[in-house]
């Protein structure tokens, strides 16, 4: 009967306070995903922190759509975790069937048996501590939700990565960001103290009919304090390079968020280095744990921190504790703080005493502990310190999750006959951030590499997804791709059709990951960053030209040299950007005029006045040009002539290795030779001498066998061994064919011609024997100095002023960056270091 009118009170209180929202937590709306928000911004997810999804392809990092039951960011997805992981509803609040009764956890007990064991009236509340239901996917099914667990994040994670199509890849990625809100509420709720206190609090007032903790943070007037204290974020140091074996089954360390297993009753810690549920368990009270040290060790509500002596109570006791004036009320009051050894306050609020305190404790009364209770204002300073650390440790978690990250070099696809793509190359090394002191790496212990990747078919709107499975086999710690670059080279089994658009691939880790098994790691392969060299005349004819680096999309402008264009007297032009194979060089040609007759009106200069050299900048100088200059090639013929003759260099291309350039030398017009220089000597060769009007202008192929050139007379291309010999005819007709430029894997050439009869230079490939020629880009007018990207995708030109890029395919239409200058001769990069 006591237990039927037990249950019938409890009915009504629910029903009087229309108990909409969910209990057992921070409220998880709000609160828990004003949490999770300040969490993701100041996790890796964010741009300002990482940008880590761009290594997923991600362009809208945190507001990346993904549609699964709706069509929402990934911001949202985490929150909607975080919220639902409380589900149940208000019956299961009462009877204690819901999730919410797993996530509690006792850091002074062992792991079985730190869940939730509390009785309110008759009614027994208990769950499996939220340290091991994290983990426990076969334990989450059964209840109402279903699994959640971190097994199932990285399941689903890895399915996103692989997907093979769209629908399924946005739907787990969608239940990935989910799954991760799922885990920080968990991690979230050790920040309420009741949660690692065993206090069961399905009613939303506490004993005195104050709110508790989390039904005051959820309060509209309140939020605002709440996202105060989330914008400084405590985050945790727990040592996460554990083997965490418990009752036989090996977990992931995300356990030490919650529980480092440090703190015994004994050894209370303010430090970050210790798990939130110890943090909170021992510097903080519940409404029903307040000074429960006197408690019988054996209670459930036994706590030996915080202590009496932790706090000025005997002040209040010897009515030496000067009293407070409510502001709003009016009322005198008394709070007793939190102090340190000194007695200088750490929390001014720290508990309340009520009328009967007094008379309680004089009379020695066993539970005046329950006379003390937690009103707003201890709320207000419990939140400042609470709310901090469960953003600091929720982000802490996203951060582990996605802390994989390898480091993906000279990515290149193979072009295949018809313009397919038949495959590609690229070197690949783990760089995951060491988690302990001694290692270089977070090691990848085991499994394997699969590449996904994906296009859009011509004449279609929806892409087509492809996975190739273990492309490589990591056989242990000592693999060498846990130090150095690993080559690696994938065969598509069909290739990717021509005027196919929008390909991607990605890179996809599956394994053991230092201590957690099962690890999952994404990385988009042709991401790396990039920037294309170009000549710039500001103001147009008549100003002097410049080098300037750019942004592949037109933004970022950079200028590499500055010369004035009021005094003639100086260097005149810089021309024809060249990049050296790792991008840490840049060669160009200088223009110099030093003739006292030349004025700003009158710029003539007389050729014994006028100079054409081939300067090198080193670009990981602090200096900028010209104090960052390596070694100018000022080319001065003394064999062949009977005196010193300098012959202006131009056209400058680096061999792979970046030691030698391949240039033009010439004498005014009048001549034209291929020439060879050392970069680090200055010493140079001849490697073609034509000694006639011919202009040449010279590629250097990426293997380093063949450099083509084209000679200006003729209007064809040729190829020719870098020490002179087997030089080849490519072209051999009556059209006009010119600057050629290589592809990555340096099977393709790609090239100005004429030769569909139309009047205009158009963009064209073929292969390096001058097989498989192909139209591109039919041009409107004339195009100019076509370039390769580094991974072979996409080309840059030259039109009508404006530099342009397009799949190296033709099958978009070419993206405009702002106008320069017709001769703007733009350079695409090879991949260059990611800039901190």
């Amino acid at each position: 009967m006591k237990k039927l009118f037990s249950i019938l009170i409890m009915l009504f209180i629910f029903s009087n306070f229309a108990f909409s929202e969910r209990a057992f937590s921070w409220e998880g709306t709000p609160t828990h995903k004003d949490i999770t928000n300040y969490a993701a911004e100041n996790s890796i997810l964010s741009e300002s922190k990482g940008d880590y999804l761009s290594n997923l392809g991600f362009t809208d990092g945190l507001k990346e759509v993904l549609k699964w039951t709706k069509e929402k960011d990934v911001k949202y997805w985490l929150q909607e975790g975080s919220a639902l992981e409380d589900e149940g509803n208000i019956w299961q609040t009462i009877m204690g069937n819901g999730r919410f009764n797993n996530h509690f956890h006792n850091p002074l007990k062992e792991w079985e048996s730190a869940g939730l064991d509390d009785y309110i009236l008759f009614l027994h509340y208990s769950g499996k501590s939220s340290l091991l239901w994290a983990q426990d996917g076969e334990e989450q099914s059964t209840w109402p939700g279903g699994d959640w667990s971190w097994k199932e994040a990285r399941d689903r994670y890895y399915l996103a990565l692989t997907s093979t199509t769209d629908t399924e890849r946005q739907e787990n990625f969608a239940r990935t960001f989910r799954g991760l809100g799922h885990q920080m509420h968990l991690i979230q709720d050790k920040a309420v103290p009741a949660h690692v206190r065993n206090d069961a609090h399905p009613f939303p007032i506490n004993k005195v009919g104050g709110l508790h903790i989390e039904k005051w943070a959820a309060k509209k007037q309140n939020r605002p304090y709440i996202n105060s204290f989330a914008t400084s974020p405590n985050f945790p140091t727990v040592n996460l390079n554990k083997d965490i074996v418990y009752n036989g089954e090996t977990l992931v360390p995300i356990t030490e968020f919650i529980d480092t297993d440090e703190y015994d009753g004994s050894n209370p810690s303010t430090s970050p280095s210790i798990g939130l549920a110890e943090y909170t368990n021992a510097n903080f009270f519940s409404d029903d744990t307040i000074f429960t040290e006197d408690y019988s060790t054996d209670h459930r509500h036994y706590f030996p921190y915080p202590k009496k002596s932790g706090t000025n109570l005997q002040s209040f006791i010897d009515q030496k504790l000067l009293p407070e004036i409510c502001p709003i009320s009016g009322d005198v009051t008394f709070h007793i703080s939190k102090v340190d050894v000194g007695n200088n306050k750490i929390i001014d609020h720290f508990v309340k005493p009520t009328y009967h305190t007094i008379q309680d404790i004089h009379e020695s009364y066993a539970l005046y502990s329950r006379t003390f209770y937690l009103d707003e204002k201890c709320h207000e300073d419990y939140t400042a310190k609470l709310i901090p650390r469960a953003v600091g440790y929720s982000a802490g978690l996203l951060d582990y999750f996605f802390r994989g990250e390898m480091e993906i070099k000279k990515a290149y696809v193979r072009i295949g006959s018809g313009l397919t793509v038949s495959g590609i190359d690229f070197e690949v090394k783990n760089i995951t951030p060491p988690l302990d002191t001694g290692q270089m790496v977070e090691p990848f212990e085991s499994g394997s590499l699969d590449l996904s990747y994906q296009y859009i078919p011509d004449g279609q709107d929806e892409p087509v997804f492809h996975l190739v499975s273990e492309i490589y086999t990591i056989a242990g710690a000592d693999d060498p791709i846990n130090s150095e670059d690993v080559p690696v080279s994938v065969t598509f089994p069909a290739d990717i059709p021509a005027k196919a658009k929008d390909l991607s691939f990605t890179l996809v880790f599956r394994g053991k990951l230092g201590n957690e098994t099962g690890a999952v790691v994404g990385k988009t392969l042709i991401s790396e960053n990039s920037r294309i060299a170009f000549c710039f005349q500001p103001g147009g004819a008549g100003n002097k030209i410049n080098i300037y680096t750019m942004l592949p999309d037109g933004s970022d402008i950079r200028p590499i040299t500055t010369t004035s264009s009021t005094t003639p007297n100086d260097s005149l032009y810089f021309l024809r950007p060249a990049w050296s194979p790792d991008g840490t060089m840049l060669a160009f040609e200088e223009l110099t005029c030093t003739d006292p007759d030349a004025t700003v009106d009158n710029p003539f200069c007389r050729s014994e006045y006028f100079t054409q050299d081939i300067v090198v900048i080193d670009l990981n100088s602090d200096e900028s040009y010209p104090n960052n200059v390596l070694t100018t090639l000022h080319l001065i013929d003394t064999d062949n002539w009977n005196y010193d003759v300098y012959l202006p260099a131009s056209s400058p291309s680096f061999s792979p290795d970046g030691t030698k350039i391949v240039a033009l030398a010439d004498y005014h017009g009048l001549y034209g030779n291929l020439i060879v220089f050392d970069v680090n000597t200055g010493d140079w060769r001849y490697l073609l001498e034509f000694w006639s009007g011919i202009r040449m202008f010279p590629a250097w192929s990426p293997q380093g066998d063949k450099i083509a050139y084209n000679l200006h007379e003729e209007s064809d291309i040729y190829t020719i061994n870098p020490n002179g010999t087997g030089n080849t005819r490519l072209t051999d007709d009556l059209y006009w064919n010119n600057h050629p430029s290589w592809s990555p894997d340096g099977e393709w050439i790609v090239f100005l011609s004429d030769r569909d009869g139309e009047g205009y230079r158009d963009i064209w490939i073929m292969d390096k024997t001058g097989g498989n020629m192909e139209k591109i880009l039919d041009c409107n007018p004339d195009c100019h100095r076509p370039s390769f990207s580094p991974e072979g995708l996409r080309i840059v030109f030259m039109q009508n002023m404006e530099i342009f890029t397009m799949n190296f395919n033709g099958s978009d239409t070419p993206h405009a960056t702002p106008g320069y200058l017709d001769e703007a001769w733009p350079a695409w990069s090879p991949f260059l270091p990611e800039e901190p």
